[in-house]
């Protein structure tokens, strides 16, 4: 599994305006991009990324500080692109992420620790001098 690492929560911003015009509207077209690069999203699919956790949409909801239906509603259109797949025990949906989810994850953690990891400034050359 790909945990954010903390580092979502510091670069959200950036990471949301990037992704969203960018990122995944090229890679999977703008519907999943839309539905994606949005901090609660984000938040409740980081969630989704822990190892050896069991989720349950209202544990999902409380942990994400997100409220049960706006939950509910991400989480079925992300069964609709595949991202998230449940299994009913009773009434209630065991989560997890589909390889299709692991691999949208990884690709966002990735951006998440180049936007947060800051590259060294390179100084342009001098120009060149003309001889005297």
């Amino acid at each position: 599994m790909y945990e954010f690492k903390g580092a979502v929560e510091a670069s959200l911003p950036m990471l949301i305006n990037v992704g969203r015009d960018t990122i995944f509207g090229n890679l999977m077209g703008d519907s999943i991009g839309m539905l994606l690069f949005k901090e609660k999203q984000l938040r409740l699919l980081s969630l989704l990324t822990r190892p050896n956790k069991e989720w349950h949409l209202s544990d999902l909801a409380k942990e994400a500080n997100v409220t049960y239906v706006h939950t509910s509603k991400f989480i079925k259109k992300c069964e609709e692109y595949g991202i998230v797949a449940s299994e009913k025990h009773g009434r209630v949906k065991r989560l997890y992420l589909t390889e299709k989810g692991n691999k949208i994850a990884k690709d966002i953690a990735s951006v998440s620790e180049r936007i947060s990891t800051p590259e060294p400034l390179q100084q342009k050359p001098a120009p060149a001098q003309p001889p005297k």
